[in-house]
């Protein structure tokens, strides 16, 4: 093979491995590989239909902190997010190959989500003890997750989705874009460490339960088109 034919099949399979969801779809899907994307296909349109491929409003959160401050064991550091959005729900795709079980009634399989992110407002409440000063600040905070993982097995007839059977999400790495109004304050690293914490798991329960709702919705779609 030369080098120009090798150059361009690896940009061909790279431009393949992101080419989203509804390209990749087929009439009649077969393989593992085939029946997630359609499934995750008509899942996009779910999200799509309800707004999410913008943004999608979370719940608000607090978060109580335990520290340790001047041996004093029950102190407590109050994080509250409020106003939480999330971006990056237009970015659903299958991950990595998907695979049927001996007798091809379960398939197994991941889907995902890139470069997602939630931006929220804050409030940061640590009431001081001893020579640890208070600490009360307000402002805006942004965690980046590069990566959302739910892996998944639902169960099939005759090629066609039936159900799931377990759906399990996990994050890739993540970061703390932004956080304002945090100069000069001595919590600054707990505060951190508190909001990407607590903005992670903001993520990871809505994708558990929302995200999932729409999956299963796109499921019980084609199952009963199916049987139709």
């Amino acid at each position: 093979m030369s080098l120009l034919t090798a150059l361009f099949l690896a940009g061909f399979l790279g431009l393949a491995a992101a080419i989203p969801a509804e390209e990749r779809a087929v009439p009649n899907p077969k393989t593992p590989n085939q029946i997630l994307d359609a499934v995750v296909e008509r899942a996009e349109a779910n999200i799509a239909s309800l707004g999410w491929s913008d943004s999608k409003n979370v719940q608000n959160a607090h978060t109580d902190i335990p520290l340790e401050v001047s041996d004093n064991p029950n102190t407590i550091e109050r994080l509250s997010i409020t106003g939480a959005r999330i971006v990056g729900f237009n970015s659903l795709r299958r991950s990595k190959s998907a695979t049927f079980n001996a007798d091809k009634s379960v398939l197994k399989g991941t889907v995902m989500f890139t470069d997602a992110s939630i931006i929220a407002d804050y409030d940061v409440v640590f009431s001081g003890v001893g020579e640890a000063k208070q600490d009360v600040r307000n402002g805006q905070v942004t965690e980046r997750l590069a990566t959302i993982f739910a892996d998944l097995e639902m169960s099939l007839e005759n090629n066609v989705p039936q159900n799931l059977l377990s759906y399990n999400v996990r994050t890739g790495n993540d970061k703390l874009d932004s956080l304002t109004n945090m100069a000069g304050s001595e919590m600054a690293i707990i505060h951190r460490a508190g909001f990407r914490k607590a903005l992670r798991e903001l993520v990871e329960n809505t994708v558990a339960t929302n995200i999932k709702v729409q999956i299963n919705k796109a499921i019980q779609a084609w199952k009963a088109e199916a049987t139709a």
